[in-house]
């Protein structure tokens, strides 16, 4: 019976390890991925034409681009690359999921602040659209879902980001403007 018991408690807690929360994105943790980001810069500007096709077609689809996987994929084809995420104590997986949140939660608290803004300049694009003689119905069609895309792509933007990942971002948004206007 004891053994049977056991069995059970270890099956739980191997079970909790395995569906356990991704990484705590804190300061801490947005900190060491930043440090490991500028050492790889500093390595890939010396490297570039190691890593010129990694994106290559990537950009293609924009609003089908998984940055996650792209990070990911990266750290495990250069092993120097792996290399500088352990020194900063990540896995690759963990790297690219930290770096996938870090830039959703950035990306979402910038995209708050800009949507008014950018609501009134897409509204005054289609208005100018509708109004222009130079485009034919089909051309104002193509634009109106061109458009359209774009607000929805935007407008769903941060929807899956957690408020303790915004919150996190949010109190090292001046290292991240630094991090990130640098690229």
């Amino acid at each position: 019976m004891r053994s049977f018991t056991l069995n059970i408690a270890l099956g739980v807690v191997l079970t909790l390890f395995a569906v356990s929360p991704a990484l705590a994105l804190d300061s801490r943790t947005i900190d060491r991925w930043v440090d490991s980001m500028e050492e790889l810069q500093s390595w890939a500007d010396d490297n570039v034409a190691d890593m010129e096709d990694d994106f290559s077609g990537e950009m293609d689809d924009p609003t089908n681009f998984d940055f996650e996987a792209q990070l990911a994929r990266t750290a495990r084809e250069h092993s120097r690359v792996e290399s500088i995420i352990r020194d900063h104590g990540f896995s690759a997986d963990e790297w690219a999921n930290v770096g996938s949140r870090i830039f959703q939660a950035f990306m979402a608290i910038n995209m708050e602040g800009a949507s008014a803004e950018m609501d009134a300049e897409m509204a005054e694009a289609m208005r100018e659209m509708e109004e222009s003689p130079h485009m034919t119905e089909e051309q104002k069609q193509m634009m109106r879902q061109q458009m359209q895309q774009a607000q929805e792509m935007m407008g769903g933007m941060g929807e899956d980001v957690s408020d303790s990942d915004r919150r996190a971002v949010q109190a090292r948004m001046d290292r991240l403007n630094t991090f990130f206007d640098a690229d």
